[in-house]
């Protein structure tokens, strides 16, 4: 311990300071509880609205794409393509080449 006013350092059992004389307080506090502070919550309990949660997202995310892709698809081929046309599927190409000859006399 040391003394508030001169730092000087004192027993415990000192009641005055040595060097200056002033009073010395002991404060009486408690440094750990002695009763628990209440039920530990458990890492399950902690994690599980977390991931609830998250999995109402990825569901919801899931049929959100899924209808997106429902909507846009029936859409494309009634809007996009009026005159009879189809959309390319995967791994086809369609080129249009327009080829232009002039002579000159």
């Amino acid at each position: 311990m040391l003394c508030r006013a001169c730092h000087a350092r004192l027993d415990y059992d000192d009641n005055y300071c040595r060097k200056c004389g002033a009073a010395v307080e002991v404060l009486d506090v408690q440094v750990v509880r002695s009763e628990p502070a209440g039920p530990l919550a458990t890492f399950r309990d902690a994690a599980l609205p977390v991931v609830k949660s998250g999995a109402t997202l990825l569901v919801a995310s899931a049929v959100i794409r899924f209808a997106a892709r429902q909507l846009l698809g029936r859409a494309s081929q009634r809007s996009l393509f009026p005159f009879g046309q189809r959309p390319l599927r995967a791994g086809e190409v369609e080129e249009l080449l327009i080829y232009r000859r002039t002579r000159a006399d």
